[in-house]
């Protein structure tokens, strides 16, 4: 969403799919550093995407140590999802 409304303004990473609770496997990302001082909320187009984007700012995360996590399953957690939900 970042890439979409401020490009070039964001250096984000992908951080990998995961299963959100009613949305289905979607592609996450670490947001790693911003390259314009320029605060998005001084702009029309960033104003307008704060307010459209408040109820996602009230979900918390937390980054996990997970460097040995797909080590320990046969088959990732979004693999599993994405087959039941094809077949």
């Amino acid at each position: 969403m970042l890439q979409k409304h401020f490009p070039n303004e964001y250096d984000v990473e992908s951080r990998g799919e995961v299963i959100i609770k009613g949305k289905g496997v979607m592609e996450t990302y670490w947001l790693n550093c911003r390259h314009t001082s320029r605060s998005p909320s001084h702009t029309p187009e960033g104003r307008r995407a704060i307010r459209q984007d408040t109820d996602l700012n009230q979900q918390e995360t937390t980054r996990v140590d997970d460097t040995n996590l797909l080590e320990h399953m046969k088959e990732p957690l979004y693999r599993q999802y994405k087959q039941g939900v094809e077949q």
